[in-house]
């Protein structure tokens, strides 16, 4: 039942998994982030891998906010997806890492657009990127028409932030344990490539943060490689790949600048400079 079909004042539960390891400096901002939504049915799931630098200490504060969590030796962020997933029962589904955050608003902001379109099954929106201080350092805005750009294996959405439907979820076979760098990207294509809808949000819905000890950061390496890997499992054809992805991404620009977004984005984040993400979302960012 949708939100639209639901009685006044009822949402459809979001489960939103979070993955961590040796994330202590960001750990308690991203958890905070995610429970200041006061959404009024999220199922929080917290899975870290065992962390040895004060993780668990934290975690301990929050238990109550919990549906379930653990510290233990795992096999990974994707390993930790795939078995929180798998507990999650939302008719959402989303996750959060444990250096980024949430905006304000944005789970209730998704929640309603779930309910105005029946026929979506990846729902996003514009983000922020900020260093390891919080601090904004560029505003992002993305293109509504994913769909189009993905049918040349150009995925243009961003994983903090978005949620899938269960049933898209399902649908596709969830995540792809061979693509540990790449899991949201894979995850996306094959949702769009179902036939379901990209639901674009015109709001700001997180913060993507960015510093030395970043997965794709890191290791950009490894996750250039797996991406490629990627696109190839989703083309046979891989010649004509990389002519359609090279001219998909010269689409994206042009698009991406007749559109407004780029100039928007630099004026935005022109007025956001020396700002922390919470001070400028509380004056652009509106909340339900």
């Amino acid at each position: 039942m949708r939100l639209s079909e639901q009685p006044m004042g009822e949402y459809p539960r979001i489960s939103i998994v979070m993955p961590s390891y040796n994330q202590a400096p960001f750990l308690e901002e991203a958890i905070v982030s995610v429970l200041d939504q006061a959404y009024p049915d999220l199922e929080f799931i917290l899975l870290d891998g065992g962390s040895t630098d004060g993780s668990k200490a934290i975690l301990e504060k929050y238990t109550a906010n919990f549906k379930y969590w653990q510290s233990r030796s795992d096999g990974g962020q994707l390993e930790a997806l795939i078995q929180g997933f798998s507990m999650a029962t939302g008719e959402l589904l989303g996750w959060v890492n444990s250096d980024d955050v949430l905006l304000p608003g944005a789970l209730k902001s998704l929640a309603a657009t779930y309910a105005s379109a029946p026929d979506g099954g990846l729902f996003g929106g514009n983000y922020i990127l900020i260093d390891r201080y919080g601090i904004v350092t560029r505003v992002k805005r993305h293109t509504g028409q994913a769909a189009f750009f993905a049918r040349s294996g150009l995925v243009a959405v961003n994983q903090p932030g978005s949620l899938v439907t269960r049933e898209s979820f399902d649908r596709v076979g969830g995540f792809d344990p061979r693509f540990d760098y790449v899991m949201d990207t894979d995850l996306y294509y094959r949702i769009l490539a179902a036939g379901y809808r990209y639901v674009h949000l015109g709001r700001c819905l997180s913060g993507f943060r960015i510093h030395s000890q970043a997965k794709t950061v890191a290791q950009l390496d490894r996750a250039n490689a797996a991406g490629r890997l990627a696109r190839a499992s989703w083309f046979s054809d891989r010649r004509a790949l990389r002519a359609r992805l090279k001219l998909a991404r010269v689409s994206y620009r042009v698009w991406q600048s007749v559109n407004g977004n780029y100039a928007r984005s630099a004026v935005d984040t022109f007025s956001a400079r020396g700002s922390t993400w919470k001070t400028w979302a509380a004056t652009h960012v509106s909340t339900p």
